[in-house]
């Protein structure tokens, strides 16, 4: 039995879940035809907010959002305090994946979430793993039962599913197993996550329009390639989050003035992890402060820093360039997380690491930025392998 089925536990259990997820379908589908006639938008969906925290509606999810979301990925016990102290002002978001701290993140949420309340009070964003089986095509297979289980819940609100490919966004057999989720009542919405060629899959998320929300790489040093698309998204009322927005940013520098000005360009919440009281302190500035703030992007320094943009697709190893760099560049030379960069770099097969790199140099005659792209991915290696 999940929190959600106990009696006044933790959330709805899946069969009062389906039910209200139908009703609200209906309700929803008959709000927007009387929207349309001149009637009633529908209604937004409230939870845990506190009155002194700004609030956003995710595009066409309908939630409610704090402008900060809070980032799982170096959640452990020992800092568990911060999560609780965070929801309990008001932040009522939250985003995980079962791989974050070996699968530590993921346990600490599972167990914050089984005491009562706590699931009531938060959207739960999770990212799935996905399986790709040795089959012609190629299908994967997205299984998150085990992770729901760990969480203590039934059902994630939003399911981010991972696709870093354009040609990826519009798979008819992925999006059927997303739709088939949904009917199960295991996921409420779906969204699309992507840290690779970062302008062709957003423009494919676009066309596609199959995911409610989309939660890029929306920093300082991507916003050039990105900042015109996002126009485009909030005609089709797709939410929009943004991860590893700090890039470029000194070590220790005040991110809010940087992420008001994302915010306005059209981003609805910024995804941040968060493991120290000041950390925390400084961030729900965002959510609090209703004054915008002076933008302070033309400060940020990202000479250097690889853009994501996928230019470097073509090499004729397969290494993964960009998965490298990002993780090397943010959670290494950024951040100073090597326990979180040495996790993510494991889960780069070997094959495509720079050890097989052939040093022809097609990635630098390709790179815009005009990085020492073969530099980078060895300084990579012998920081994380």
């Amino acid at each position: 039995m999940t929190s959600g089925d106990q009696a006044g536990g933790c959330g709805i259990g899946r069969r009062d879940f389906l039910k209200a997820t139908i009703g609200a379908g209906l309700a929803a589908s008959m709000a927007a035809r009387a929207a349309g006639a001149g009637g009633a938008a529908p209604q937004l969906e409230h939870k845990n907010e506190k009155p002194e925290i700004a609030y956003r509606r995710l595009g066409r999810t309908n939630l409610a959002v704090s402008a900060l979301t809070f980032g799982c990925i170096k959640l452990v016990s020992d800092n568990l305090s911060i999560l609780d102290t965070a929801v309990g002002r008001g932040i009522n978001m939250v985003h995980v994946c079962a791989s974050y701290m070996q699968g530590k993140s993921i346990t600490t949420l599972g167990e914050w979430m089984k005491k009562p309340g706590n699931r009531d009070r938060v959207w739960l964003a999770l990212k799935p793993r996905v399986d790709t089986p040795q089959t012609q095509p190629p299908k994967k297979v997205i299984n998150f039962d085990d992770d729901l289980k760990t969480l203590n819940t039934d059902h994630c609100d939003l399911l981010m599913m991972p696709i870093h490919q354009a040609e990826g966004v519009a798979n008819d057999d992925l999006y059927k197993q997303l739709e088939d989720l949904k009917k199960a009542g295991k996921a409420r919405i779906i969204g699309l996550t992507f840290h690779e060629n970062l302008k062709a899959v957003f423009e494919a998320g676009i066309k596609a329009n199959r995911f409610d929300v989309f939660l890029p790489t929306y920093s300082s040093a991507t916003r050039a390639d990105l900042k015109d698309l996002l126009p485009e998204a909030k005609k089709k009322d797709i939410g929009l989050i943004t991860m590893k927005s700090t890039k470029g940013l000194d070590r220790g520098a005040d991110p809010v003035p940087v992420w008001r000005t994302f915010m306005a360009d059209g981003i609805d919440t910024v995804l941040k992890t968060l493991t120290t009281q000041n950390e925390m302190e400084q961030a729900m500035r965002l959510a609090t402060e209703k004054a915008a703030l002076p933008a302070q992007v033309a400060r940020v320094n990202c000479s250097g820093q690889c853009t994501l943009c996928g230019a470097c697709r073509g090499c004729p190893k397969g290494i993964a360039i960009q998965d490298t760099l990002r993780t090397y560049q943010y959670y290494v030379q950024e951040r100073g997380w090597m326990d979180v960069a040495r996790s993510q770099y494991a889960e780069i097969g070997a094959a495509l690491r720079s050890p097989e790199c052939g040093d022809c140099g097609r990635c630098e005659l390709a790179c815009p930025q005009n990085l020492a792209v073969r530099q980078l991915l060895r300084e990579a290696h012998a920081a994380m392998a």
